[in-house]
């Protein structure tokens, strides 16, 4: 029989009694079964504010759960589920991942790159990827460490070559930002022109052709 399976709330009487309808398979349990947790995505903890595919699953973010990354099941967008239902975990099982670092980590941008995925939030830039370079990111192998300290505004950044376009989280920065290997690097692009963001930039898009230009709002 299986260790778990998982139920949806239809009605709520009381802080300690409620009625579910179960969705996974049934449990072969005789006695009442008081051991349960709440699923991480719902209408009271909230839902995902940040998304994106990234090695064949689906990082989320949700802002109840700061400084917390979630991954999908590979190639199962919608199946977060860390374990199969005899409880064993395998490389393709859903994943949850904690920033390593302290201090503010609210996450404002997701974005895929051929070294890991970034992740921007109001505390630094982070970068997350197997343990070993070049490995896919399984429930055994993540990391997920800061590199910059910038600080990112909630807007969606752009690719430009090999670089990533973020604006700074006051608005008036606009960084490219680098990954190789176990290098990285963070340059103001914008600090010949600062009075062309004296207002705020909100918004940046990239022109790659006939001319490259990182237009901004």
């Amino acid at each position: 029989s299986p260790d778990w399976t998982y139920l949806k709330i239809t009605a709520r009487a009381s802080t300690t009694s409620v009625t579910a309808t179960v969705m996974g398979p049934d449990l072969a349990a005789t006695t009442a079964v008081t051991t349960w947790r709440l699923g991480a995505f719902c209408d009271t903890t909230g839902y995902p504010s940040h998304g994106v595919i990234h090695e064949q699953r689906l990082f989320v973010v949700c802002p109840a759960f700061p400084g917390r990354l979630f991954a999908s099941r590979t190639g199962k967008f919608f199946d977060y589920t860390p374990t199969d239902q005899d409880g064993t975990v395998a490389d393709d099982n859903g994943v949850v991942a904690i920033f390593a670092g302290a201090g503010r980590q609210n996450s404002k941008w997701l974005q895929s790159v051929s070294d890991g995925l970034l992740v921007g939030t109001d505390g630094g830039e982070y970068l997350a990827r197997a343990s070993s370079l070049d490995d896919p990111i399984t429930p055994f192998s993540i990391q997920v460490r800061r590199k910059t300290e910038f600080g990112s505004a909630d807007a969606l950044p752009v690719r430009a070559g090999s670089a990533s376009i973020f604006i700074q989280e006051l608005g008036r920065s606009v960084y490219k930002y680098k990954v190789e290997g176990s290098n990285y690097d963070g340059t103001d692009i914008s600090r010949s022109g600062r009075h062309l963001t004296t207002d705020g930039i909100i918004e940046i898009a990239y022109q790659k052709i006939p001319n490259p230009v990182i237009w901004g709002r």
